[in-house]
């Protein structure tokens, strides 16, 4: 047996360290349970509100009547920026401007979250501005009661009407001043943001001082779009006010509310590998700190330490994706005391660079475009890409998002922003700079994964008011008695109009009930999907069923906020367009007029179909009784009528004489007549145009090629090396085109690459 003897002393240590041991399990063991308290409060509230972003993609900014609009929609994940397989169809409208009515309503089919569309602009449009609308399921029931899932466009008759306008401005102003990380605390030194804007929400450049007692202490300005920042030493026992003397005001603006103590956060510097961060409070008693990083819903670290007066916290960025993060300050009890937006990894992304082999080419010539797609680490990424190239006439002069500036920044902020695109330009110096700016000021409070946001948006969230599936019922086509038995599961048909086309049988439940899925709708072939309930020998039944998604969708759009970034006009005004010149060997018409008449048809060839049938074989629905009258009331029945024949008709009380004629029967009776229900299928899909010009005949070909849109290819997909090669003809135009790139890669990665070449006669 092993016996041990223990001194005194020696007892007295070892029971010191045993309870210090103990003491320091116990500490560990409270960090990790408010740790896990932090994350599990956050994400139950971000799990339940993370959906998809739509974004969208047009071919141009300017259209002109008589010509596709042709587009790509992304639906990602909001959290991971990943493509979502979630939903099946995406519902697109055309609103004009003006009218915020909807010109076009179409649905499209999702395929593993990309959509491939157009939209054919019809001569009757009338010229101005329009947006496009595109909804999923998912989409629509997001985070934010702000819609934002929007393109701007314009529709000209001719591009040569097309005109720039300046801004009109007003003499008002908004001034709002932001405290970093919330709050002015007295004694400790803190960074303060301020914004000014115009009602319209345009920025306003500022020059003001701060007065302490009615004594200047320091003067400041804006420095990117009407925001700027002043660090400031607040003092709870004196009073301050601002003055702006630019623009020149009289109005004497107040300091935020100073509190007598507290904590401040405040950001040292924000790199590639690490944010610093300077944690200060008034008291120097000690005290326990957490900080809590979170991304899109999805916490990815918490920090604890000691504070006593003021401590320096690093925060390492490797495994941060790119975009908003969200730092926030909790005191031992869970409480925020402070909060800071950063935006980080900002190089983090899909980098897509486009090779042409000229910069000058002739007209018709041929070229060859070279796209690869790599990280941030220059290592080669897969990337589904939208590329389109066309004439820079046809861009917008105001501006328009990018992929980037939507997922990034307009998708994440409440609120108007100005030109959001700047900040993801390379070519602006001073972007990540004016980015934490916009942060500090426009994304103060404002961030939509926010904890105390992600609240308001759970009480307020609303029901789905679309959904992919269309639900039907067969009903009795006689009232049924109170207690009857519930009929027994029937099937209906679903099926194409077209001879070759396919069928599904669909079964229903024991109340009649069935639903019309998106996989029903591939069946339609981009025409009508027609359903048709089977023959019962015992009773006669009916289908109802009511597709109202688009009704449903207007009466949301009407009550529903929408914001879209503000644009100021950045590039030249536009001038009037050089008419294009032929080539003399072409003979010019100077007007043509086509006469003709208009020949009403059914817009579904199968429709047609059953009205011949049906005119063709008078015992379906007409007949003439022995007295020669065409369905007469006396009689019930009687022989087929002829085509051709001369038969008596009772109009208005009297008997006249007609010559039959083959009925035209309209949509509607046919469908009853027929027991069917007509559902609109995915709008038809149309290959873009894309000439090529053979180098022996191009310069023959006295036809003028007037194509404006040189390549639109919105399934452009890099291989494992990150490379894509695109061939495509120039037109007869001699002018600047631009190209624009667009895409998502692996792991989240977005990105987008803007290159111009020029094409000139060379004759």
């Amino acid at each position: 047996m092993f016996h041990c003897r223990f001194s005194s002393k020696k007892f007295i240590f070892l029971a010191s360290f045993l309870c210090t041991w103990c003491w320091s399990n116990t500490l560990y063991s409270q960090d990790k349970l408010i740790e896990k308290q932090l994350v599990d409060q956050f994400h139950s509230k971000s799990n339940k509100l993370a959906t998809d972003l739509v974004y969208l993609q047009t071919s141009k900014d300017i259209y002109e009547t008589e010509e596709d609009l042709w587009f790509k929609g992304y639906i990602l994940n909001s959290k991971y920026l990943s493509p979502s397989s979630q939903d099946k169809i995406l519902y697109v409208q055309l609103i004009n401007d003006i009218t915020n009515q909807p010109v076009s309503e179409e649905k499209y089919e999702i395929v593993n979250g990309f959509v491939d569309g157009h939209i054919y602009l019809d001569q009757s449009l009338k010229q101005g501005n329009y947006t496009i609308h595109a909804y999923s399921v998912n989409a629509v029931n997001s985070i934010s009661n702000d819609f934002q899932a929007m393109r701007k466009i314009k529709i000209l008759k001719n591009i040569s009407n097309n005109t720039s306008s300046k801004i009109r401005r007003n003499d008002s102003i908004q001034f709002d001043l932001f405290p970093e990380g919330g709050y002015l605390i007295s004694g400790i030194a803190s960074y303060v943001a301020f914004k000014a804007t115009d009602s319209k929400d345009f920025p306003v450049k500022v020059l003001g001082t701060i007065f302490e007692n009615d004594l200047p202490i320091l003067d400041f300005k804006s420095e990117h779009a009407g925001m700027g920042r002043f660090m400031f030493t607040p003092d709870i026992t004196k009073k301050y006010v601002i003055k702006l003397s630019e623009p020149l005001s009289q109005t004497r603006l107040n300091m935020p509310d100073i509190k007598p103590s507290g904590q401040t956060l405040q950001l040292l510097s924000n790199t590639n590998k690490e944010l610093e961060f300077k944690v200060s409070k008034s008291s120097s008693s000690q005290e326990k700190i957490y900080l809590r990083i979170q991304m899109n819903g999805t916490v990815f670290l918490i920090v604890h330490a000691k504070l006593a007066n003021e401590i320096i916290i690093k925060i390492p960025l490797d495994d941060l994706p790119r975009g908003i993060a969200e730092i926030t300050l909790f005191d031992k009890n869970i409480k925020p005391l402070a909060e800071r937006l950063v935006f980080v990894n900002q190089d983090q992304k899909l980098h897509i660079t486009a090779t042409l082999d000229k910069s000058v080419y002739a007209t018709r010539e041929k070229a060859i475009l070279k796209i690869k797609t790599t990280d941030q680490y220059n290592k080669p990424v897969v990337g589904h890409l939208g590329l389109s190239i066309s004439d820079k006439i046809y861009t917008n002069n105001h501006g328009s998002k990018t992929i980037e500036s939507h997922y990034l920044l307009s998708s994440k902020l409440k609120g108007k922003l100005y030109n959001p695109t700047y900040y993801f330009d390379s070519v602006n110096q001073d972007r990540k700079k004016a980015l934490d700016l916009l942060l500090s000021t426009q994304g103060w409070r404002r961030y939509l994964w926010a904890e105390t946001n992600l609240d308001t948006q759970l009480i307020s969230k609303k029901q789905l008011f679309i959904n992919d599936n269309i639900g039907g019922r067969i009903v009795s086509k006689r009232r049924r008695k109170k207690h009857a038995i519930i009929p027994k599961a029937h099937a209906v048909m679903a099926f194409s109009g077209n001879k070759e086309g396919e069928k599904e049988l669909v079964l229903t439940d024991s109340l009649g009930r069935f639903n019309i899925t998106p996989r029903h709708l591939r069946i339609a072939d981009h025409s009508y999907l027609y359903v048709k309930g089977l023959n019962d020998p015992e009773r006669e039944f009916k289908l109802s069923i009511g597709d109202y998604r688009f009704n449903n969708i207007n009466k949301w759009r009407m009550t529903t906020k929408k914001h879209y970034p503000i644009f100021e006009n950045s590039l030249p005004s536009s001038k009037k367009t050089k008419a294009f010149n032929l080539k003399p060997s072409v003979n010019q018409l100077n007007e043509v007029n086509v006469k003709g008449k208009v020949k009403k048809t059914f817009r579904d060839k199968y429709l047609s179909t059953l009205n011949d049938l049906i005119a063709g074989r008078g015992s379906y629905s007409d007949y003439v009784c022995d007295y020669n009258i065409l369905n007469c009331s006396n009689h019930i029945t009687g022989r087929p009528p002829v085509v051709g024949e001369v038969l008596k008709e009772r109009q208005k009380g009297f008997l006249v004489n007609i010559v039959y004629a083959k009925r035209k029967y309209s949509e509607s009776e046919l469908l009853e007549k027929f027991n069917l229900v007509m559902i609109k299928g995915y709008y038809g899909k149309k290959e873009f145009y894309q000439p090529k010009h053979e180098e022996d005949t191009a310069r023959k070909d006295p036809f003028p090629d007037t194509r404006n849109t040189l390549v639109w290819k919105p399934d452009v997909i890099t291989n494992k090396n990150g490379d894509a090669s695109i061939e495509f003809f120039c037109s007869d135009l001699n002018t600047i085109f631009i190209g624009n790139i667009q895409g998502v890669g692996d792991r989240g990665l977005i990105g987008s690459k803007r290159f111009k070449f020029v094409v000139k006669n060379l004759e």
